[in-house]
């Protein structure tokens, strides 16, 4: 997991955190040359949050955001092996500077258990209902993700719908 969190907290400092109130990626833009401005933008303005495939296009897939509602086509240019209709993970989506309107994935994903969809779905439901902000919950299933990793005799949906202590 190591090399996985590592690049996801480098992609969450880059356009997430906000150190003396504003991201790295507002304090970049001004200083960017022109040809790299519009894709540094369009990272600092993209959507990070929880998925479900619902359909797979050769040239990319049709995602269910599990805690926004909506349906989004992300076109890929890289081979997903193994990303098949019903796949749960975490990632980010960004505007295609190049060919508009076109969304593309950014680097980093976090896939959960297949099994543990109705646990993930609990977890939203229960993040909406205590008004929690979507890193909140995005933060909450990463720790859920690992504790099913080291509790491997568990079964995933017991791990993701029991919550934490």
């Amino acid at each position: 997991l190591f090399e996985e969190r590592a690049a996801a907290f480098l992609e969450w400092y880059l356009a997430d955190f906000r150190g003396p109130g504003r991201t790295l990626v507002d304090r970049l833009l001004p200083t960017t040359p022109d040809e790299e401005r519009a894709a540094l933008a369009a990272f600092g303005a993209s959507h990070r949050s929880i998925y479900r495939v619902h359909q797979t296009f050769p040239d990319g897939v049709l995602l269910d955001d599990l805690w926004g509602g909506g349906l989004f086509r992300v076109r890929e240019r890289r081979r997903l092996a193994g990303l098949a209709p019903g796949e749960l993970f975490e990632a980010r989506l960004c505007a295609d500077d190049t060919a508009p309107p076109d969304v593309l994935f950014a680097r980093t994903f976090c896939f959960h258990p297949r099994e543990a969809e109705g646990g993930v779905r609990l977890q939203v439901e229960r993040a909406r209902a205590a008004g929690e902000p979507r890193d909140v919950l995005l933060f909450r299933l990463l720790r859920l993700r690992v504790r099913c990793e080291r509790y491997r005799h568990v079964a995933p949906l017991r791990v993701y719908s029991g919550g934490e202590p």
